[in-house]
């Protein structure tokens, strides 16, 4: 297998582990909140990138676009589109690695470095904006929570209750699509360092490893023998010899009657 085609497979490779983890991102929880009041009564505020869920005696859900007046709803919204606009650039990305595989032109390497690179930044940008969901809190109604605003994972009891809060798998699962990103973006810019050399305006295919003028002028200058019309080696050599003989003699009769 070559270099090229060990390369490509590798960027596929990584390519479905980051869309595993851009789906885990978008559809995980990436916060959570855990308040135990000390009577067998537990809170848990869960924080994915649609809404709030609150389990206590029942389950409800608040959805960010209801209270958008609030950091919070704000804060969770900005980082859902960061990771929407990492998918669809992981699916352009994705389909130019394949155009390349196929047929490597340098508007389809250009299309894959620009795309790559562009959700690197998404992703990186969604896992530190979650760094800032302690300031979007309002803590100023509760002095027990204080801590709560000043750290982003920890715990704290008082009188009252306990408190523990931190990240949750979904943050995990886009750190995991950074690491994975920063690996195929390497990638991406070495192959296309490599196959620059090679791609032409009328395309270079990776399958035969030529481009399609160069497998023209193969064909036409190793066409084979049997494909171009015959032409008899052997030419007999008597055939002027006798007509020569014929003429003299024609020609010594005219003069001797």
């Amino acid at each position: 297998m070559s270099s090229d085609k060990r390369q490509f497979y590798i960027l596929e490779g990584l390519n479905v582990l980051m869309l595993i983890g851009v789906i885990g991102a978008i559809i995980g929880d990436w916060y959570h909140l855990k308040t135990d009041l000390g009577n067998g009564t537990v809170v848990t505020s869960d924080y994915n990138l649609f809404y709030t869920k609150v389990n206590s005696d029942f389950i409800y859900k608040d959805y960010y676009v209801n209270y958008l007046r609030y950091n919070v709803s704000k804060l969770f919204v900005a980082i859902g589109i960061f990771q929407f606009l990492s998918a669809i650039c992981l699916v352009i990305s994705s389909t130019a690695l394949t155009t390349s595989h196929r047929k490597c032109t340098k508007q389809s390497l250009k299309t894959n470095k620009i795309f790559s690179a562009l959700m690197l930044f998404f992703q990186i940008v969604a896992v530190c904006a979650l760094f800032g969901i302690n300031k979007a809190f309002d803590c100023s109604e509760s002095a027990n929570v204080s801590s709560f605003c000043n750290k982003f994972a920890g715990s704290v009891e008082s009188n009252l209750a306990y408190i523990k809060w931190g990240p949750s798998y979904g943050w995990g699962f886009a750190i995991s699509v950074v690491f994975f990103s920063i690996i195929s973006i390497i990638l991406v810019f070495k192959r296309a360092r490599h196959l620059e050399h090679h791609c032409h305006d009328e395309g270079y295919s990776q399958m035969s490893g030529t481009s399609p003028l160069a497998q023209q002028n193969y064909q036409q200058q190793y066409q084979p023998q049997h494909q171009q019309p015959y032409q008899p080696q052997y030419q007999p050599q008597y055939q002027p010899q006798y007509q020569q003989q014929y003429q003299q003699s024609a020609h010594n009769q005219k003069q001797f009657p």
